[in-house]
């Protein structure tokens, strides 16, 4: 019964060591970073917060149409943020009310920390105008 404790006191040890995954504050903190570099007109930083599959080519190009399509980012509101814990990494969704030059979008954003460490990233950004 004794090695047991020790056992689990071990495993809780280990467990305080690992490395924290990022809070859904800070995936809120990238998303406004990202959401300041489009305002400022800033494409080459806004490029960097995007990640996972698609090329910072292809990123840009959708970017560079979104602006075309809306016009320049006036503001932005984040509206929510949920964290989902999944088998590989850390996913966290945040919605905005984007304010552009030509109307306003609802943007959900989709943010992944995979689960061997690696950075946050943005893979996901879908928008639709709103009605009113």
């Amino acid at each position: 019964m004794g090695r047991i404790k020790y056992v689990f006191a071990a495993l809780l040890l280990l467990a305080g060591c690992s490395v924290p995954a990022p809070t859904t504050r800070e995936a809120v903190q990238y998303a406004q970073q990202y959401y300041d570099a489009v305002k400022a007109g800033d494409l080459d930083k806004a490029v960097r917060f995007l990640g996972g599959e698609k090329p910072a080519e292809a990123w840009r190009a959708d970017l560079q149409d979104t602006l075309r399509q809306h016009g320049a980012l006036q503001e932005y509101k984040l509206v929510r943020a949920d964290m989902n814990t999944i088998y590989s990494g850390t996913l966290y969704v945040v919605e905005a009310r984007v304010h552009y030059a030509k109307g306003i979008v609802n943007e959900v954003m989709t943010l992944r920390e995979p689960v061997n460490g690696g950075e946050l990233q943005i893979v996901s950004v879908r928008g639709e105008n709103d009605v009113k």
